[in-house]
């Protein structure tokens, strides 16, 4: 009898315990179902598991095993799923990165995980390109289209190209793989504020374990249609939304990405019952101009994190729906919900089963009711929270110290147990539901020929999370002007990273030790100095 099996869960749990289990199991008890509609199209949960067992035997056979890492580099589609649910089956691990890195830092993701076969599209082939170069472990390059020509003319001495179209016209069941709760299904890379982005190795107990979590507390059943606007390269639409639809033996409705001016013509349409969302999604939303139609539609709750309370109140009485909330990080999962029949507006939720949560001072010792620190937590369950960062055994001991996980981020909980969260206690920025190193994003800046050194923050942004300010040295004489400098980020670095802000200025505020000092640069937020990229004009 396993460890799992012995454990008795004060929740609800579902049989199967890693993901390739799960997509069997659900074909087989929900079968011509419908699993996944796209645009036009459906799938059911019998053709998902079909279609990715033909896709697992097909990656076998180019000599892939148990372990190994694929990277996806693809926006929302049906092939990102079935690739997905494939390497799940194989025992391989997954790694999903976002479609807008691009030089530098996408190689450096491909390079850190040591991927061996490349997921893409020829959407994504140009970015593919200027680093495949400098890819130190790729071998395999498969495309979900264009022709045998596009694969013949990527396909080098180093690199074989395949056509995922070919593979899934080959009708084969994969070699069984032996696969445990406790192996790693993803690095999901997070950014972090003192180096490089970390691969956060995730068990597959962590996925299963969150849609039992999600299920059970939002009250997942085989009527609910989950509404996908997030991307799949993040944790949220993979772990917070799949997961917990496919143990209901619901459907979910996958767009391509958000769109703010088609968002309830699309929930309309494909009459959609749950939809998760980012903070700044529910923003976004509140801002647009009502409509008769705000409460035409069948969502009975969106699922967000950390909304203010009065925006989160005037939300539900012009949509008439729920707004339910919870806080978790990609390390750790869900640690903290809300309950439709037991919640608080504003509060984050209270702590969920298999999980402790605390408050914690600077010296790690709990704070009591109504004190601010450091949220950190710890499972009492097994695999589900990270194992560590890959080959960064430094970060894993100073996230994990004193046996708890550190978030990073300030809150406090109230006498009757709900907590609230405050602010990020480290320099990275939130952005239209992404965060932004600090560090990495200095790093590119100052990679810039008339840049001598560069800080970034994050200020407050109308749309309820952060915009990003950047402080700039040039060289002595440079001619360099804010437009300029910004063409330059919009070519190297994702859109999401582009500052909004430009100051220049003549050197930056150090401590003694030549540490910037950014509480400063905070204090000067908006001056008469500050160029504001959307208006194109100094402050």
């Amino acid at each position: 009898m396993s460890t799992l099996s012995r454990m008795k869960p004060d929740i609800p749990v579902c049989q199967a315990r890693t993901i390739g289990e799960l997509v069997r199991s659900a074909a087989q008890e929900h079968g011509e179902r419908p699993l996944l509609y796209y645009m036009e199209s459906m799938m059911t949960y019998r053709e998902a598991d079909q279609q990715s067992d033909w896709i697992a035997a097909a990656i076998q056979g180019i000599g892939l095993e148990k372990g190994e890492r694929a990277a996806i580099y693809l926006p929302n589609c049906p092939d990102f799923v079935l690739v997905w649910f494939a390497l799940m089956k194989n025992g391989m691990i997954e790694v999903p990165i976002n479609v807008e890195q691009k030089g530098e830092l996408l190689q450096y993701l491909l390079n850190n995980c040591q991927a061996r076969m490349l997921v893409t599209s020829c959407e994504m082939l140009p970015q593919v390109q200027q680093v495949i170069g400098q890819l130190t472990h790729l071998q395999h390059i498969v495309l979900i289209d264009g022709a045998a020509a596009v694969a013949h003319e990527l396909a080098s001495a180093a690199v074989s190209v395949h056509l995922l179209a070919d593979w899934k016209q080959r009708p084969a069941i994969p070699q069984a793989v032996a696969v445990s709760p406790g192996d790693s299904f993803c690095f999901m890379y997070t950014s972090g504020t003192t180096g490089n982005s970390k691969g956060v190795m995730l068990p597959h107990n962590f996925a299963i374990y969150s849609g039992d979590v999600i299920k059970h507390y939002f009250g997942y059943s085989e009527q609910d249609i989950a509404y996908i606007c997030l991307p799949l390269f993040h944790g949220n639409a993979q772990q917070l939304a799949i997961m917990p639809t496919m143990i209901a033996g619901g459907a979910f409705v996958l767009e391509r990405k958000f769109s703010l001016s088609q968002f309830w013509e699309r929930v309309r349409k494909s009459k959609a019952t749950i939809a998760n969302v980012v903070g700044s999604i529910v923003a976004m939303l509140h801002k647009a101009p009502p409509s008769e139609r705000d409460r035409d539609h069948s969502l009975r709750f969106v699922f967000t994190a950390a909304t203010p309370k009065l925006l989160q109140r005037d939300f539900e009485e012009r949509f008439g729906l729920t707004i339910m909330e919870g806080y978790g990080t990609t390390e750790c999962g869900m640690v903290l919900l809300n309950q439709q029949d037991n919640r608080r507006v504003g509060s984050i939720g209270r702590g969920v089963p298999g999980y402790q949560v605390r408050i914690f001072d600077e010296t790690d010792h709990a704070l009591g009711p109504n004190q601010i620190g450091e949220i950190v937590t710890r499972p009492t369950y097994p695999s589900v929270m990270m194992t560590g960062y890959f080959n960064m055994p430094e970060a894993t001991l100073e996230a994990t110290r004193n046996l708890w996980y550190h978030t990073g981020d300030l809150g406090y909980y109230d006498e009757d147990g709900f907590y609230y969260y405050v602010d990020r206690k480290k320099d990275s920025i939130r952005r239209r539901g992404e965060n932004i190193s600090s560090i990495e994003l200095e790093r590119l800046i100052n990679m810039h020929p008339e840049v001598v050194e560069a800080a970034v923050i994050g200020v407050p942004s109308e749309l309820g999370e952060e915009e990003i300010k950047a402080f700039v040295v040039r060289q002595p004489g440079s001619s360099l002007t804010p437009a300029d400098f910004i063409a330059w980020c919009e070519e190297k670095m994702a859109r999401y990273m582009v500052p909004r802000y430009l100051e220049w200025v003549t050197e930056l505020p150090k401590t003694p030790t030549q540490r910037i000092q950014k509480y400063k640069l905070k204090q000067q937020v908006q001056n008469e100095q500050t160029w504001d990229r959307e208006s194109g004009v100094t402050r």
